[in-house]
């Protein structure tokens, strides 16, 4: 179970115990840029990254990795834009605030609620896994997508757009 206390900074995390039982996330809601996807479960490609999802209007979650709401960070990825440069689902990431929300639903019906604790772009041809997954005693999910300009002669974004939160609480299905 995951503890808070109130301290000189706020709330603050207390690690968890190994009592938690999350299971496959289904859905994530980010109030502040009106997301509401679901999710896909996915591995990571040939060059460490994650899969992407199969529609710019869902999201992957890295399945190898931490399921949400276990000690560690679990990571999900979302489009920046579709195949013709249309708004995907991560279109407005950028602008989720610090403090802001994120709401994942798991296949039991828990409510884990997350806080956008700091945003972070990392050069596409720096980034690894690393960056964006680390062993953590805290429960945290890692959200990430594509940022910066089109480089047409490379076929990708310069850069991504790591979104680290933590978790504030959990609820389950009534």
């Amino acid at each position: 179970m995951l503890a808070f206390v109130i301290g000189l900074f706020g709330l603050i995390a207390v690690p968890a115990s190994a009592s938690i039982r999350a299971t496959t996330p289904v859905t994530v809601r980010i109030p502040s840029i009106k997301v509401n996807a679901q999710i896909e479960a996915r591995g990571l490609n040939a060059q460490g990254l994650m899969q992407g999802p199969t529609l710019p209007s869902r999201v992957a979650w890295d399945r190898t990795g931490v399921i949400p709401g276990q000690p560690g960070e679990a990571v999900m990825y979302g489009h920046l834009t579709d195949n013709h440069f249309q708004p995907a689902v991560f279109s407005r990431l950028n602008y989720v605030p610090i403090g802001g929300r994120v709401v994942v639903t798991d296949s039991r019906g828990t409510v884990r609620t997350f806080k956008v604790t700091k945003k972070l772009a990392i050069r596409a041809d720096r980034i690894t896994y690393f960056d964006i997954s680390r062993d953590s005693k805290y429960i945290h999910l890692n959200l990430y997508t594509c940022a910066g300009r089109w480089d047409s002669r490379l076929r990708h974004y310069t850069h991504y757009l790591v979104v680290y939160t933590t978790l504030i609480s959990s609820t389950p299905k009534k």
